[in-house]
């Protein structure tokens, strides 16, 4: 970085020989930036803008220097970003010459601002423009944008321990009513009556988790939304209920055709 500072020096003394020490004019901007942030100073003039620019680490800042010319005009654009996390200083050095008057605007790209300012610059007048570049940017991690989601508010939970509760409390009651009916009709009843008793339950079960499941999914869904900013939705807190209700459908309707329930439902 120095020795670009004193190459830089180097020519712009050759300038200032050249155009007098009296036709010189020297800036000097301290600029901060972040990561990503970008400046540009463009140039323009009638006639052709001299540019002599110093060298900053390609590591840390992307540069570049375009020069345009057309319908009588000449100008141009000189381009730097920071492109690495670095903390420290860092001095660039523009120089700018021309035989008629031109202007030069600075722009800072600064997150979501941008800030900006003209110098109007003589003819032969030498411009020479300091930065000193400073750089407090620091890695860090990337913060969520929104808050975790406690894991005890997850639709997939409740909707298994609905499935458990309503499940477990349906088989009981077509475990007694097994029993009785085994009892009632012991001439008569077989395996497959309890089976099928046992379908039916389930269905029963299956049918009232399925619609337990997705009103609370939905209502959990939109708790966490306006609370925590989630706008995720896992299916299968609903594909799971929905699936037991199908595989219940099923066995029920197969016991329905082979006519097991003519026992079950005989006056």
């Amino acid at each position: 970085m120095h020795l670009s500072i004193v190459k830089a020096l180097a020519m712009l003394t050759y300038l200032l020989i050249f155009t007098g020490p009296a036709n010189a004019m020297t800036i000097q901007r301290a600029i901060d930036l972040s990561l990503n942030d970008e400046l540009r100073i463009s140039y323009a003039g009638s006639s052709e803008v001299y540019v002599l620019t110093s060298n900053l680490p390609q590591d840390v800042f992307v540069t570049s220097v375009q020069n345009s010319s057309g319908s009588g005009g000449y100008g141009g654009l000189i381009y730097v970003k920071l492109i690495k996390a670095v903390q420290g200083s860092y001095d660039y050095v523009i120089a700018f010459y021309s035989i008629n008057s031109y202007v030069v605007n600075i722009s800072l790209i600064k997150g979501g601002s941008y800030l900006s300012e003209s110098l109007n610059c003589p003819a032969n007048i030498t411009l020479q423009l300091i930065f000193k570049l400073l750089s407090n940017s620091s890695i860090q991690e990337p913060q969520p944008i929104f808050r975790e989601v406690p894991a005890y508010i997850t639709p997939t939970i409740w909707s298994l321990v609905i499935m458990a509760t309503f499940t477990s409390l349906f088989m009981v009651t077509a475990f007694l009513d097994v029993r009785d009916y085994s009892r009632i009709k012991r001439d008569r009843w077989s395996i497959q009556e309890s089976i099928a008793l046992t379908a039916r339950y389930l269905l029963y079960g299956s049918l009232i988790s399925f619609i337990a499941s997705s009103i609370t999914s939905l209502a959990i869904t939109a708790y966490s939304n306006m609370v925590y900013g989630s706008h995720s939705f896992n299916p299968s807190s609903v594909v799971i209920p929905l699936t037991l209700l199908i595989a219940s459908a099923i066995a029920y309707g197969i016991c329905k055709w082979k006519g097991w329930y003519d026992v079950i439902d005989e006056e």
